[in-house]
């Protein structure tokens, strides 16, 4: 099964003119979702460094999680593989290790978690953590929102999700949650400045598609600063996901821009929380 899946990757690597190694016995005891495994590989060719894959177990039934059920699969093998290959590029920007994969599943039998992308802090994948959970419906959202451009929506928010996962590896959650009432907004827009950072890195993209980013992570944001999911207004979304393209763009390294990034959202939300004491419209 992971073999299938290699060949058919290994298409589309072969078009990005990026050299893979042979694949690994490791996929066929990753069982209960499609996990995420890292393997590394050398290149023959172009004796570059040894890179990272995924590989992406397959043929595998879903496990109940609460209200929604966990599937290995969005129900599009084209938007299965896109989101495999988005979310190598984001793991190795973000300097993950394979200790630090999350397991990866997709959320069905509940509209609303069909229509939300989060992470949980526990695993259903052996060898792994956290869970990173897709809604097939949010996954098919972000990828039309520009899908004749790079797919950038979709493209942003996997970098955002594995934002915080890297959160979670890096113990910032439980520092943030400890020193701000206001911490999941300080998380959120962290993760979107990150994000923006992973986009800004890659100068590819195109006018256009930085403008659907900035409508897109906008759609994300949310008005009610009383609830305590509140994840940010729309133009605080915006602004924390364009400081991070800037960043990109200056060529500052993940290190780097996770301490700016973390900076500047904890001094934003202290100097703009006061102002904020009602829910609001966009």
């Amino acid at each position: 099964m992971c073999r299938d899946f290699a060949v058919k990757r290994a298409a589309i690597i072969t078009r990005r003119a990026v050299v893979f190694g042979g694949l690994s016995a490791l996929c066929s005891h990753l069982v209960t979702l499609r996990a995420l495994a890292v393997q590394p590989t050398t290149s023959s060719q172009t004796g570059s460094k040894a890179k990272d894959y995924f590989c992406l177990a397959s043929d595998i039934g879903g496990v109940s999680a609460g209200d929604y059920k966990l599937n290995d699969t969005s129900g599009s093998s084209h938007l299965n593989l896109l989101v495999a290959e988005l979310m190598e590029d984001v793991a190795k920007a973000y300097k993950f290790i394979p200790s630090n994969l999350p397991g990866l599943g997709y959320a069905h039998g509940s509209p609303e978690r069909e229509m939300g992308a989060w992470v949980e802090r526990r695993s259903y994948v052996p060898n792994t953590t956290t869970t990173l959970v897709l809604g097939p419906e949010r996954v098919t959202a972000e990828y039309t929102s520009d899908k004749y451009n790079g797919s950038i929506g979709l493209a942003l928010l996997l970098a955002h999700e594995m934002a915080h996962v890297y959160q979670l590896n890096a113990t910032l959650v439980d520092q943030v949650e400890a020193a701000s009432t206001e911490s999941t907004r300080i998380l959120e827009l962290h993760a979107d400045w990150l994000a923006g950072w992973v986009v800004g890195s890659n100068q590819n993209w195109s006018t256009n598609a930085l403008n659907v980013a900035s409508e897109r992570v906008r759609a994300w944001g949310d008005a009610c600063v009383q609830a305590v999911t509140h994840h940010g207004f729309p133009f605080e979304r915006d602004w924390a996901m364009a400081s991070g393209i800037a960043n990109g763009g200056q060529g500052l390294q993940f290190s780097e821009v996770s301490k700016v990034a973390l900076t500047n959202v904890t001094a934003w939300v202290a100097t703009r929380a006061a102002g904020y004491s009602v829910c609001q419209q966009r």
